[in-house]
Formats: structure tokens, sequence, C-alpha cells
């Protein structure tokens, strides 16, 4: 018999089927050499634009420039030899963004490269010495740095290329163009953009990145013939031009020698260099002449093995001299290089390597054809090793993509089980031994089904006590009691939504499962029944397809059924809190968790918690846990007056003379903002009123009124978000619902300053107020001082207060803090927060980047610092673990470092896995980036060490993370819909932990900048699971309302969860919070003050202009040089400077742990081209200006902006101007003023921000430092905070944390009291 399922308040929405593909298509990515190039030519042809014309055999032309000079030690970028580079007083126009370094040494013979320090210079030939002397010719390549062009745009998902075809005029909207690149530079963007030798590994190491610009234009696979545009391949965008010059910020992957077909014994080679990046591919047309020296040798490898691959494929009795003198007639290489090709190219060392390895690795792929080549008498000389060296086994620069074997993935043997089938084209290391099963499932009993109505049914055992209750029921034979689980038929589920995601599931165990309560009479019809609580298969959870085929969870929801619903009685085995999950099996079934499906969360409930909902349940009924769940629900919302006036929800009682938060009755509130009310009057509850009313005299925040008053005015005004200003306004009739918590206030005159202090820092509800006015919004020469008889408080709640702050200091004393190990640590932003708290102590911490290192353990010298690979760090703890000796661990430098902590040591694990793999910047999406697996690894630190919280941060795009996909071009097809969210949840299930997950936003939690982060919260199934915190600080957007594949909603985090009745009413998950948004004037108002010197090159300096710097300088405005020089000084008080008076708590914040002497430090900029200086000098001091604001001669090109003179949507960051009354925008790795994103102008200074501004923006406290193991730090230290966790989110993570910690703390106390035998008696 099919029963109807009825539901309370659950919302879900119709997701599609998810299905499972098993191939894997064909793309441009990894190794491409020899590969089928079906799908690769397809997805090339799917954006053109039939506007160029591309020669057949290689693309481009030549500039004309000089040749190598051999020996010779010169300055290739300018054709001076460096001491005249020195003298020079500025480099020539067409030079300008180079800037002339230290030298690079290439060894001709092998291509090998060392950066040569000059020593001195000869006086007679200007040649370099140099004290390591070589045996071999070498090249000598120039230190070159690249500095961004004026006209440059940095590639984005907003870029577009003239006559290019849009992704969304496509019928596949995740394709990704395929553009040329002409004119173009390759450089290293974490040494400053410094020149680099071109090689195929651009990429392939994930801590290294690389950049490029250059000229950009449409590309057209169909297009065949003759670029002749210009004779000598110079690359002006002059108006009639296809070209624009693009920055590319990072490449992802090099492709060299892709196959375009096979026919019989001919291989057909495609000859063209592919750079692959976010958004495009790139086909490499003619370097730039200073990047010309840097991208030869290379090239020259890759023309001497295609031509002799296709000239042996033409004809396979080639000889050698045949071939040199078929490739030196060849005038592709003049266009390319400025040179031809000769036989001395191809007789070097490197040449041999490169073909040799080359070779091999197309024979992998096509063996066949490559077996016919092998005795073709050239490239059999070519490949036979030369008597005077060893041959090498491959070359540095081998076409293989990536070129460096990709490191397995450690993982224990409890992940693996999950990651080898949701990772399948991923590698793995499985570590550890296969651990015992510490649960399994007993066979289950083979029941009796009821397919049909039951023919026989015997009720057993009426109650005594409740007459028409019932024990047991015999159905057909079977007995079924109180407490067993049963398989109901399914019927109509009230929820349709789920309803609907379980009828299109593939998959999915779509049987009604139930525990059953009690049997029982309807009093009023005489129908006998039982009442049962729901169970939920794991497959229709937020899990689905990965979850355990065996795994129920309970729910809270539960219905009164017939018993012939009944289909069978199952097994369920209920976990003890300290089991893991089962391995997986064919029968049986387990239990152990509670599945919300509101609030997403897997969670063991208490058993206090069940005796406290059995003792609620309706006293007429037997108990069930669900019920009494449903009802300390509604008492919980329920509003009441006591028996002393006072007005009651839940456990907490409101008073007269309490101050509360209100919630703002607009549905468009001016802000998100609290109103805060003391309550003066509470009316007597009337029958018909449903909410009780009070009257509430308001308050108002000081700061409200100061930034009002102070719009134009940037760090003269004091503010302070804790005081508040007592009014004259009251409010009548307030509905209680408004009420959304307590605020605690105190005059200041009732504390001495520190006590004042010591109260304002226990919570951001402790506020304190010593003005009044008649009004709400008063000029600030209206606020009168407000006597301290004149302010009322409610002495028993402040009290109670003050006793509960005091017992939690009181337990924060007698407790340590627990033992984290963070992971993926960068420069420390999350550690910072969580050492912060108080309740975190950072003991041991990992990370590969060398530089994030240095600044770690700067900042942090407590912590044992690993400098390695987390699968390294992972396999010596577990092989020492089990009792073996591996090498001793070392850092990148082969510095030797302590051990891994021991099992039972760390208490606490968190980090945040490399992102890339997940953002959404990234749209060229691999189903097997190995970055996407470091999450298992991550998880099996977990696994091994057992501790007893556990939190993983990323981007909030892993919410949309497949796994299981299939490659199609450059996306991802198919798979598993959210599969990280669901890996990562299934996987803490698996190890015994509760989880649950949010996307918080930073600027909710006093980090003056807007930053989306996903967090997954995990605990042990014995402690309670840490809440999400709720925002302490209003934002202008509030978090998206994300669907999950269950078409449930993510809600987002709220200081007082919606009624049941309203839950799914969007307007009631507005986010108020209690404090202001910090703001740019907020976070940097103290700073030292100065502008950058205006070089007035295209601009000739005014008597204004001198008028100005003189008022500016009154005002003690300090000015300092910003243009380029080669000794890559910085622009700023490189020296540090003094502070002025802090204006805010967040300054004062920042400045916590500074000394009263003590300078700031890191207030400099980068130097930058005169040309950049001079425009963001001349960028007005105004809100959100920027380059559409520049006078005539300082404007971009036309393509930058409207018909109507202002910038284009698109374009309006650059040269922008931050508001210093909003936001940061965002945490940026860069400061370059002229790139999309550089909205990173001073709001009213004449310079962009400087590196301690950028600190500030992340909540990184002054005394912090950001150290560099490179020359030129600014990269590194502009890297290292913007990739960092906000400080102020990592704060509120720990504080969060810290609130289960109190919970556990206190019982732990009154249970051993409770069992002490020297409690008191009560002798009375």
């Amino acid at each position: 018999m099919p029963v109807t399922r009825t539901t309370r308040n659950r919302d879900s929405r119709v997701v599609e089927s998810i299905s499972v593909p098993t191939g894997q298509g064909g793309a441009p990515s990894g190794s491409y050499i020899g590969k089928n190039p079906s799908l690769f030519r397809r997805a090339l042809s799917r954006r053109v634009a039939p506007s160029r014309s591309i020669p057949t055999d290689y693309i481009g032309t030549s500039p004309s420039d000089e040749r190598f000079r051999r020996i010779r030690w010169i300055d290739l970028s300018s054709g001076r030899t460096p001491s005249q580079s020195s003298s020079a007083s500025q480099q020539d126009d067409d030079d300008e963004g180079f800037i002339v370094g230290s030298y690079t040494c290439v060894d001709e013979d092998t291509d090998d490269v060392s950066f040569v320090p000059v020593s001195s210079w000869g006086e007679e030939d200007s040649s370099l010495n140099v004290t390591a002397a070589t045996d071999t010719t070498a090249y000598v390549l120039p230190e070159v740095f690249y500095e961004a062009q004026v006209d440059e745009s940095e590639e984005d998902d907003t870029f577009v290329v003239k006559n290019e075809t849009r992704p969304e005029d496509t019928e596949d909207s995740d394709d990704i163009p395929v553009r040329l690149l002409t004119d173009f530079t390759i450089y290293d963007v974490g040494a400053c953009c410094r020149l680099v030798p071109f090689s195929v590994s651009f990429g392939a190491d994930k801590s290294e990145v690389y950049g490029a610009s250059g000229l950009v234009a449409a590309w057209s696979e169909s297009d065949t013939g003759s670029s002749d545009d210009s004779d000598d391949g110079s690359s002006e965008d002059d108006s009639g031009s296809t070209h624009q010059r693009i920055s590319i910020p990072r490449i992802l992957e090099v492709i060299v020698h892709s196959v375009e077909r096979e026919l019989k014994s001919k291989l057909i080679l495609d000859p063209k260099i592919y750079l692959r990046t976010e958004h495009a591919w790139y086909i490499l047309d003619v370097p730039a002449k200073e990047y010309r020296p840097f991208y030869t040798p290379f090239w020259t490898k890759c023309f001497i093995f295609h031509e002799l691959i296709t000239s042996a494929t033409r004809n396979n009795s080639l000889s050698y001299p045949n071939f040199i003198t078929e490739m030196e007639k060849s005038l592709i290489p003049s266009r390319i290089i400025g040179r031809k090709v000769a036989s001395r190219d191809v007789e070097r060392h490197s040449t041999h390597g490169y073909v040799v390895s080359t070779f091999e690795e197309l024979r992998r792929s096509h063996e066949r054809v490559m077996r016919s080549l092998e005795n073709v008498p050239a490239i059999r000389k070519i490949r036979r090793p030369k008597s005077s060296t060893k041959p090498r086994s491959a070359s540095k620069d081998s076409t293989k993509s990536p070129p460096k074997k990709t490191r397995a993935t450690v993982v224990t043997p409890k992940l693996h089980a999950l990651c080898r089938d949701l990772f399948p084209l991923n590698k793995f290391e499985v570590c550890g031994l296969s651990p015992q099963a510490q649960s399994s499932l007993e066979v289950e009993r083979d029941y009796p089904v009821h397919e049909g109505d039951p023919q026989t049914v015997r009720w057993v055992k009426k109650s005594m006590v409740k007459p028409l209750y019932y024990s047991k029921v015999i159905i057909d034979g079977v007995t079924y009691a109180i407490g067993d689980t049963v398989i109901v038929e399914p019927g109509d589920d009230d929820n349709r939504k789920r309803a609907a995601v379980a009828e299109q599931s593939s998959g999915a165990d779509t049987r009604w499962h139930a525990k059953i309560c009690y049997f029982y009479e309807d009093e009023c019809t005489g129908e006998k029944q039982f009442h049962a609580q729901w169970y939920e298969h794991g497959s229709q959870t937020i899990l689905q397809e990965v979850a355990h085929p065996q795994s129920l969870y309970l729910t809270d929801e539960c219905d009164d059924l017939a018993v012939g619903s009944i289909y069978c009685k199952i097994d369920v085995k209920v976990l003890d809190s300290t089991e893991d999950e089962p391995e997986e099996q064919d029968v049986g079934y387990f239990t152990g968790l509670v599945w919300d499906r509101e609030d997403t969360v897997f969670f063991q409930r208490r058993e206090e918690d069940i005796r406290e909902a059995l003792e609620h349940c309706d006293p007429n009924k037997m108990p069930c846990v669900s019920c009494g769940i449903d009802f300390l629900d509604e008492k919980r919302e329920r509003w009441s007056i006591l028996d002393d006036g006072s007005l009651s929800q839940g456990s907490v009682s409101y008073h007269v003379h309490d101050i509360v938060y209100l919630r703002p009755a607009s549905d468009k509130p001016e802000t998100d903002v609290y109103v805060i009310g003391q309550i003066t009057k509470i009316h007597e509850l009337q029958d018909e009123d449903r909410f009780p009313m009070l009257d509430v005299l308001l308050y108002q925040r000081f700061d409200l009124a100061a930034r009002k008053e102070n719009k134009s005015n940037f760090g003269n005004q004091v503010y302070d978000e804790r005081r508040l200003y007592q009014t004259d306004q009251t409010l009548e009739d307030v509905q209680s619902w408004h009420i959304e918590g307590k605020v605690y206030v105190v005059h200041k005159d009732s504390l001495s300053e520190a006590e004042l202090e010591d109260w304002l820092a226990q919570s951001f509800d402790h506020l304190y107020v010593d003005m009044s006015a008649e009004h709400m919004k008063p000029p600030l020469e209206d606020l009168l001082r407000l006597p301290r008889r004149s302010f009322k408080q409610c002495k028993q709640c402040y009290e109670e207060r003050v006793a509960m702050m005091a017992q939690q200091q009181k337990l924060r004393r007698s407790r340590k803090p627990l033992r984290g190990l963070e992971l993926f640590a960068g420069a420390g932003g999350l550690s910072t927060g969580f050492d912060q708290s108080g309740f975190v102590k950072t003991r041991w911490a990992a990370e590969m980047e060398p530089s994030a290192v240095l600044s770690y353990n700067e900042n942090h010298p407590h912590t044992t610092v690993y400098n390695g690979d987390v699968n390294v760090l992972l396999k010596h703890a577990i092989e020492t673990s089990r009792g073996k000796r591996p090498n001793p661990l070392k850092t990148v430098e082969g510095i030797e470092i302590p051990l891994m902590p021991k099992q039972g040591e760390v208490d606490f694990i968190y980090g945040g896995p490399p992102c890339q793999g997940f953002s959404g910047m990234n749209h060229t999406k691999k189903v097997d980036d190995p970055r996407n697996t470091l999450a298992c690894n991550m998880l099996s630190f977990v696994d091994f060490y057992r501790p007893s919280y556990f939190l993983l941060e990323n981007v909030d795009a892993l919410l949309h993370a497949k796994l299981q996909a299939e490659q199609d071009g450059a996306k991802m097809v198919g798979g598993i819909k959210q599969g990280m969210i669901k890996f990562i949840l299934r996987s803490l299930i698996k190890l015994g932990y509760q989880a649950h997950f949010k996307v918080l936003q930073a600027g909710q939690y006093g980090s003056p900048q807007s930053r989306l982060r996903v967090i997954f919260w995990g605990a042990k199934r014995t402690l309670p699971l840490p809440p999400f915190p709720i925002p302490t600080h209003c934002t202008p957007d509030d978090v998206d309302k994300y669907n999950l594949a269950t078409n449930q909603r993510l809600w987002p985090a709220v200081r007082v969860r919606p009624s049941r009745e309203n839950r799914n009413d969007l307007l009631e998950w507005l986010q108020f919070a209690p404090m202001l948004p910090v703001t740019v004037e907020d976070a940097i108002g103290d700073l030292p003050k100065f502008d950058w010197i205006d070089p007035h090159n295209l601009i000739k300096m005014t008597s204004d202009d001198v008028e100005e710097i003189q008022y500016r300088g009154a005002q003690g405005i300090a000015r300092f040089a910003a243009v380029s020089n080669k000794d890559n000084s910085h622009s700023g008080y490189e020296n540090g400077a003094s502070y002025q008076e802090p204006r805010s708590r967040y300054q004062r914040w920042m400045r916590a742990k500074m000394g009263k002497d003590e300078d700031v430090t890191y207030h400099y900029t980068a130097r930058l081209s005169a040309l950049i200086v001079e425009r963001t000098c001349n960028v007005p001091l105004k809100p959100d200006a920027n380059h559409g604001d520049l006078p005539g001669p300082l404007r971009l090109s036309a393509k930058f902006y409207e018909k109507s003179g202002k910038s284009k949507m698109s374009y309006r960051s650059l040269y922008g101007r931050i508001d210093a009354k909003g936001p940061f925008s965002t945490a940026l790795t860069t400061a370059n003023p002229n790139h999309k994103g550089g909205r990173v102008l001073h709001p009213t200074q004449k310079r962009i921000l400087t590196v301690r501004e950028f600190a500030r923006s992340q909540g990184f406290p002054d005394h912090h430092k950001f150290l560099s193991r490179n020359e030129a730090a600014f990269a590194d230290q502009y890297k290292q905070i913007g990739n960092a966790v906000p400080v102020p989110l990592a704060l509120a993570l720990g504080k969060a944390l810290g609130g289960v910690l109190l919970r556990v703390w206190k019982e732990e106390d009154e249970s051993a009291r409770e069992q002490s035998p020297e409690v008191g008696m009560d002798l009375d």
C-alpha cells in the first residue's frame, strides 16, 4: 500500500538527471605530441574570423634586427655594450618598457641557462669579465624586465579581439577562441617580469607564473596564403590594424608538434607553437625584438625537427647533406628569428637531445609511421649519439606538456577508495596500511516481503498506561516492534521538489525507509497505524551519487502510516559515535548521523538533546524524537509575556531598559545595519495580538552622523564603531518579531578607560554611550554629553552578562588552545586570525613557495614551517609512524627540517588547497588537473592525524566543480554536478566526522573588502560541530542563496534563523548586522601621506601646479619620485615613517603590537614608467575617477572610450581611483593601474596603493612582514597578500570554534563537580 509522505517546511527544486560519463574526449591539453588531432582541430575551427590571411607553413613576418652576437657580451635589447647602456640618459622610444640589468648566459651547445653577475667591463672592447670560466661558446642575454605598455589590456573573460566570433555566438559556449600573438614577450611574473628563455615547461610548475604580452589578432584555420602586410614584420598598432596589445597574466601550457593527420606511412605535423591560457589559445607569430634572443634557441630546435620529419616523410631516402641544403633554403627562419638556420644549429648537442626525445615521444602514439622513418639516412645520422658526448635521454625543452613528471597525489587507503573512482584520470600514491574495519555490517537477514495488502494483521500487548497504544504488530507472520526499521512502498511526497529529484536521479535508492516509533489506534476512526521517523538514504541527500550505498540518515521528519504500507523489515546497524563508516558491501544498512536538509548539515545528535526532545513530546502520545524536536523549535520561536511582565522568546528574556537589535521594517532599508532601541514599555498581550508589542527609545551610531558630515574629508575625522548616542525619538507598538537579539551597552563614565576597552574587546555586541541628541541625524555640533544618571540599563541582564564573560575568561585560562596544523599556508592569513582568537595555536604549517615560507617564519616564530610538497610530508609522516626510516625532510634548498608531528598531537587541521582548478576565471578547466586532487591529500592528513576539528576554505566557484566529467575541447561535460562538495562531505563522513559548509563574505566580518569564500567545517562525532559566524558588519550586497544539486538552497549565515513558516521567503534571509562596513578610510586613513612626483613629460608644469604642490605640502603630503630606474628602488617611505594618530578602531587593531615610537613599514610602491606615473598623477582626486577623466594628451587610445568620451564599461577600472567611503574592490595580487582590475589609485593621494595599504585591506597587522627570496620583492609581496584568507574572516571563524570549545569546557567542569566527592552538602 503506497503512503503519502508529509513534510514540514522543506524546500527543494527539480534538477536534471545525473549521468556519469565513461569516456574522455580529445583536447589540446597535457602532452599533445602525436595524438589524434581531430577534436583539437575542430575546437580551433569553432572561433573563426575570416579577416586574416595566414601562411600554410608558418605564420608571420620578421622584424629586421641584428643576429645573435657570439662571445661579445652586449645588451642585445638596445645594441649597446653595458657601459654604453649605463651612460645613456634614457632608453630609446622603441625600447620603452625594458630595464637592463645583469646578464643571462646560454650555453650554445646545451642551451643551459645561468644568470651571470657583472664584475667589471673591459676598457678596450667593452667585453664582460666573469669569474666563472666556460669551455663552450655561449650566447649572453641581458637580464631584461618587461614593463606593461600604455595601450595594453589585460586578458580576461571580457577582452574582445576585433573580428573574433564571440563565445555566445556559437553553439558551444564553453569553448575558447584561437588567436594570433605577434611582437610577443614572455616573462617571469614572480621575478618582476624578467624575460626568460622560451620553454614548454611554462605552466608545468604551479608555483611559477609566466606571463606574456604582445599584439593579438583573430585567427582562422581556413585562412591560407601569405601574410605580407608589413615588410619588416613590425607590429605597429595603427588605426587600420586588427591587432590589439594584450597582457596575458598566466600561461597554463605550451603545445608543439601536434599531429594534423596521419596518412598510411605519412605523418603531417603542425608547425605552429601554441600557448594556452584561461581564456584562449595563442599561436606564436613573431617575437618582439627584445625577446628574440630568448626565443631563438627553442624555436630553432622545433623548426629543425619539423623540417626533418616533413622532409623525411616526402623522401624516405633523404640524405643528411640534402636535408641541410633544403632546410637552409627556407625563408621562414629569417622572418621569425632574423636569420637562417644552418648546419651548425643541427649539430648542437641540445638539438640532438631534442630530436631524440621528441622522436621517441611521437613513436609512442604513432609507432608504425615513426618506425618507417627510423632508417631515413638523415634521421639516422642526427639521432646517432655523438662520440664526444653521452647522449641525453631527454631535453630540458622536451615537447612533453607538462615536461615534468606529474607527481602522484599521496592519499591514505580510506581516501583512495573514494578518489580512485571520483578522480579516474588522476594519479594517486596510496600510503599507509589498509585499516582493519572498525565497524562491519552483519549479513542482512532474509525478511519476507509483503508484495500486496497483508492477509493477516495481529496487534500485540496493548499498553497498560496508554490503552490505545501497542508494542508490536504481526503482519503475515512477521513481527514488527518499536525501534525496527522498515521499507515502505513509495507514494506521494508532499515535498514535490524532493520527489522530482528522486525521480530524475539515476542510481539513487528511491525506496522509503522509516524507523517505527510506536503503534496506536486512532481514537476517532478506530484505524490502527504506526508512527515513524523518516530516514533519508544517502543518495537522496546532498551526497547523491557519491553516497555509501548502504547509508541511511535520520531526519527530523515523521508521519503516521498505515501498517499495510510496510514492504519489509531491514537490519540497520547504528554506529557508535567513535566508529567510522563500514566498507561498502552489497547487503545491510547502517546509520549514525542526522541529515538536516534545510541547513545542509550532517550531525550527531547528542544524548542530552534526545532526552530533552523526548521530554517535550505530547504526554498523551508515545515518545518520538522528531515530534519533540518539532515542539522545541516551535517553543523557541514563540513570543510570550512572563508573569513578571518581561518578554520572552525561547530561553531569552527581555526586560524594560534592555537594549536590543531591531530588524528594519522596510524590505528596502537605508542600510543593512540593525536599528538599536531600548525597551521602555512592554504592552500587555491582547487576545487578538499574535506578537507582543513594545515601545523603544532609539539610539544611533556615532559613525553614521560622522560619515554623513565628513563625506569629502579623508583621515581627519575620528570614528568609533562602538560609540552610540541616545536620541529623544521613540517607536511605539513595535511587534516583538523585529527583535533579533540583545546589545549590551554601558555608559562610558561607568568604567575606566582600560576596563571599557576590555569590555568592548569581548564581543561585537558590547557598545558604549556617552552623548545624546534630539533626533537620529543631528549635526555633530548638536551632540551633547549624556550624564551618567540619564542612562538606564537592566541591571539584572548586565550582571548576568558580566558573570558569563568572567566564566568564559576563567575557562580559557584553565585550558590550552587547540594545536593547529595549517596546510597550503601561504603567508599565514588563516593562522594569523585563528591565533588571534586565542582558541588555536598554530604549531605546524606547510607551504611550497619559498618566499611565503620566509614571511611565515618571520611572523610565526613559534611555528614549525615545512617548506615542501604536502605529498612528501604526508608520506614521510606515515612511514615514520610505521617504524620506517625515510630520508630526512628538507626544504626546497636542501636544508634539513624537523619531523612532522606525531599522531595524537594535532587537534585541528585547516587550510585552503590551490583554487585555480576551480576558479571561475579558469575557462579551460581540465578533468585531470592534479591541483584538484590536493583536497584528497588534505583529507588524508585528517585520516592520518584524526584531529578534533577540520576546516577547508576555497573560492566559492568550488561549489560548481564537477567530478568524473569528460573533456570536450576546453570544456568539461557531464560528470557529477557539485562533485567537489559531495566528495569533501562524503570523505569527512567516511572518516567519522560531522560536516557542513557555507559561503561567507569577508566584508561581513570586519574586512575592508568584498571577498567570498566557501568554508567546510568538520568535527568528530563526539564533539559539537562549530557553527558559522554570524555577520558582524553589513555590506552593500548579501551573500547569494546558492542552489544545490538537491534543489535546496544554501542559505547564508544570519543572526536569527527565519521562522518555520517564513523559511522559504528570500526577504527573511536578508543579512543585517550590528556594525557599519569597514571602509578604505577606516583601514588606511592614519598612514603617512605622499604623492608621486609628476614627471610632466606630456603636460608641462604650470604655475597652478606649483601652487598645488605648495598647498599639498603644507597639508603634510610628501612627494617621491616614481619613474622606473635601474636600481629597482621604491617610491615612498623605504625606511619607514611616523604614523598619524589612529582614527578608527580598525587602525588601532592594525597597530596593536607596534611600539609607541615604531614607524610604519612597507609603505611604498613600485616604480613605473614615466607615462604611467604622469597619468596616475593626473586622474582627478574624486571617488571612482578613472582614465576617462584624464586630460587629452594623457588619454588612452580611442578603443577604450565611448563616443561620448567616457570610458567603456569594461575598461572603467583602468587608472581607477578607490572611493574612500567604500570598500577595497578586491584583494589584488598586482598593483598595475593600467591593467584591468587596476582600481588601485589611492582615494586622495596621487599614487597607487602601497604594500602596507594592500596588507591592511586583508587585515594583516602592521607588525607583519612580507619577505622574498627575489631581489625585486614587489611581485612576491603582492602575491602573498592577495592570495591570503582575510584575517578578520579567519578571526571570526576562530571565535565560532571557540564558542563550541567553551561549551565543551563548561560541560566538562560541571560533570567533574557532579562526580567530585568533595562537593559540599547543603546542611540547611
